[in-house]
């Protein structure tokens, strides 16, 4: 086979086959569409095929297609490349052959080589090193990007898209920010909200920041006011420090978003003047760090499983998505979930998080759910599981209060999202959502107002 010149020429010959064109746009993310195409392209030119031999080869020939895959294999791995990337190469050939419904049902053996002995380049960063990255970077926004990903665990494409319509986070997805008169949060530890098209699963979830992560994003934001600009809950919370397409992209509403890479880059520059010699950190490390601390906050009993993979943005099981975590929150349980995220903050903040007492933050989470101070004193020493405990049955007194008598007889009525199924079993009618914890339904027909 004789392919084009360069790795762009032959991109765009793949393309105009109609079943790889087809194969791209079924995937879930463009950015995953663009990295599976990339090693297709690898794969048809290291083994000399194009995509119709390739799926002739699979169809007719599955014997000489496993020598090919297995020779690749060798081949890759000789000049240097590990056995992940070489892995991932034909997880995305036998994606495209499944696509087109000729995918073996084998994947070759990948065994690791010397040049997966690089283990200290998968090392976690400790928590002075995160402190050194956040000090190493240029500015406040990058500031605020490194202390954001060191505790909440999201990815640095949810900061702003790649590919596909530009996007990212907005103001509005800190739950707890506030701007007038002046930017603070109102509450503490900080929720933050993924929203779906922002999350590789594609389920939208909460999680958290610390408390030097917002300081960070107050002291970014004030910063940007001074320059003149206005701030909504529509804003950008990352935006370019200049324009070019390079490093700005245009959503649909005008709003100018930092390109991820852009961003990425500036942060990868501070990551590398911290890491030790021979270790390799990416702004991806950030994410198995507040993996590896929420693992350890699991172990000494201060997070649930569920939880620790929900804050992380992970898939949950069928039951934990269908009934719990999966469903639309109360205001009561982003309570709770901010009550769990703030056990675990000794462990992710940067700093240890220890200039806050746990009774004060215990306090402090009770008021942020409206329980005042007599009650709180009522409940005698703090501590977080008891706190959980309490905004359970706030939560479960709000559900019973609002249950459907035999005597009510108001035509329309606010009741608690939680009630809705019980109320539609009597036979009145979904109205809509008033807000994120109560809904509108109206009496059936023939009920007495």
């Amino acid at each position: 086979m004789t392919t084009p010149g360069t790795a762009k020429e032959h991109t765009a010959l793949l393309l105009r086959d109609p079943d790889i064109a087809t194969w791209i746009k079924d995937r879930a993310r463009p950015g995953t569409g663009i990295t599976q195409l990339e090693h297709l392209r690898i794969f048809l030119e290291r083994t000399n095929l194009d995509s119709a031999a390739l799926i002739q080869l699979s169809k007719e020939n599955e014997r000489k297609l496993r020598n090919v895959v297995l020779d690749f294999v060798r081949e890759e791995q000789a000049r240097g490349l590990r056995a992940k990337y070489v892995g991932n190469i034909w997880w995305s050939v036998r994606s495209f052959l499944r696509s087109v419904g000729s995918a073996p049902n084998w994947n070759p053996s990948v065994q690791e080589t010397e040049a997966d002995e690089e283990a200290m380049s998968r090392m976690v960063p400790t928590h002075q090193q995160v402190r050194q990255i956040a000090g190493a970077v240029k500015s406040a926004r990058d500031r605020m990007v490194v202390l954001i990903l060191a505790s909440s665990g999201i990815r640095i494409g949810t900061f702003a898209t790649q590919n596909g319509s530009a996007d990212g986070l907005r103001l509005k997805n800190l739950v707890d920010l506030r701007l007038d008169p002046e930017p603070h949060f109102e509450k503490y530890p900080p929720i933050l909200r993924i929203p779906p098209f922002l999350s590789k699963g594609k389920s939208g979830y909460y999680t958290g920041i610390s408390s030097d992560a917002a300081e960070a994003t107050v002291t970014y934001l004030k910063e940007r006011q001074r320059r003149g600009e206005r701030l909504s809950e529509e804003t950008p919370l990352v935006v370019p420090d200049h324009r070019g397409t390079r490093v700005s992209r245009k959503s649909k509403d005008g709003q100018s978003f930092i390109v991820r890479k852009s961003l990425a880059s500036r942060i990868q520059i501070a990551m590398d003047t911290v890491a030790p010699k021979g270790v390799r950190w990416t702004p991806h490390t950030l994410r198995a760090w507040v993996s590896t601390q929420l693992e350890a906050a699991e172990d000494r009993g201060l997070v649930s499983r569920t939880r620790r993979e929900y804050f992380l943005g992970h898939a949950l099981g069928s039951v934990d998505s269908a009934y719990n975590l999966g469903r639309a929150l109360s205001a009561d349980k982003i309570e709770e979930l901010r009550a769990s995220y703030a056990k675990c903050l000794p462990s992710l903040s940067s700093a240890g998080e220890q200039s806050t007492s746990v009774t004060e933050q215990c306090q402090a989470l009770l008021l942020a759910a409206e329980f005042d101070e007599e009650s709180i004193a009522s409940l005698g020493p703090l501590n977080f599981d008891l706190v959980i405990s309490e905004l359970r049955k706030k939560q479960e007194a709000i559900d019973k209060a609002t249950e459907p008598s035999s005597t009510d007889s108001a035509r329309q009525k606010v009741v608690s999202v939680h009630a809705v199924e019980a109320w539609i079993a009597k036979g009145w009618r979904y109205l809509g959502p008033l807000n994120g914890t109560k809904s509108v339904i109206e009496a059936p027909e023939g009920v007495t107002l």
